[in-house]
């Protein structure tokens, strides 16, 4: 079975189930993707402001270049997801799916600051949602990355083009 991804279609094993992660890995389960993550640890980076040296699950070391430690942050990520779990079709969609997963907890930690559900009450902060957001944001620019573009040069492209977009009364100073 093939499922369109764009221009580029993915193979979608015999059954209709599309695995993400490691080749390897069992259907995923709760428990088995926390055996799998521990298996793998995250990694430990050493973020100077301006570069990260981590170490892949095989213990190679990485050093992204350039930006900062959100940057270098999204580029070791991104070295260390690609060295545990390849980085394919299947797993470039996976990881651009992400994005709805962390979106949606968005969306709960919202409904918990407003006390939406009668039963729970309030459950959260704007920091919880703050937080959300930044995870929705960082995992967007491992997306990126994944895609084999540099994060920050997208990400500058954008605000130019939502600064151009306000009338110049709008606009904040350059």
């Amino acid at each position: 079975m093939i499922a369109a991804a764009g221009r580029h279609p993915i193979r979608v094993p015999a059954g209709g189930v599309l695995r993400c992660g490691h080749p390897a890995a069992q259907p995923p389960e709760r428990v088995r993707f926390t055996e799998r993550m521990s298996a793998h640890p995250s990694p430990q980076a050493a973020v100077d402001g301006s570069a990260a040296t981590v170490s892949s699950p095989e213990g190679e070391a990485v050093t992204p270049t350039g930006g900062g430690p959100v940057w270098a942050a999204a580029r070791a990520a991104r070295a260390w997801l690609d060295a545990a779990n390849g980085n394919g079709d299947a797993e470039l969609t996976c990881r651009i799916l992400k994005l709805t997963e962390e979106a949606g907890e968005v969306a709960g930690a919202w409904i918990g600051l407003r006390g939406q559900n009668p039963r729970k009450g309030v459950t959260h902060t704007r920091d919880d949602v703050a937080a959300e957001l930044a995870d929705v944001a960082f995992t967007a620019l491992v997306a990126i990355e994944s895609l084999g573009l540099d994060a920050r040069a997208v990400l500058d492209r954008c605000a130019t083009k939502v600064h151009d977009r306000l009338a110049p009364a709008d606009r904040p100073p350059s």
